[in-house]
């Protein structure tokens, strides 16, 4: 199920109602915005966008193995 386009906003609701008492039980919930490019678990659409409008020669994101302070073999 996908809801319509609507603006974010704080004042949103996703009501979920039944007709009768119970347990609703929700498999695979996400609010993931749309990313960039349509990549799926991709970057944010507007910051990836600011980087992009750059046009940076190269960006260095770190590594795991670097920010540990080792080397890459």
């Amino acid at each position: 199920m996908k809801t319509k386009a609507v603006n974010p906003s704080k004042e949103n609701q996703f009501p979920i109602t039944t007709t009768s008492p119970g347990i609703i039980w929700l498999h695979q919930v996400s609010l993931f915005p749309p990313t960039y490019n349509d990549r799926p678990n991709g970057n944010r659409a507007d910051l990836t966008q600011l980087l992009a409008d750059m046009h940076p020669a190269f960006l260095p994101f770190p590594r795991r193995q670097l920010s540990r302070g080792r080397l890459l073999q």
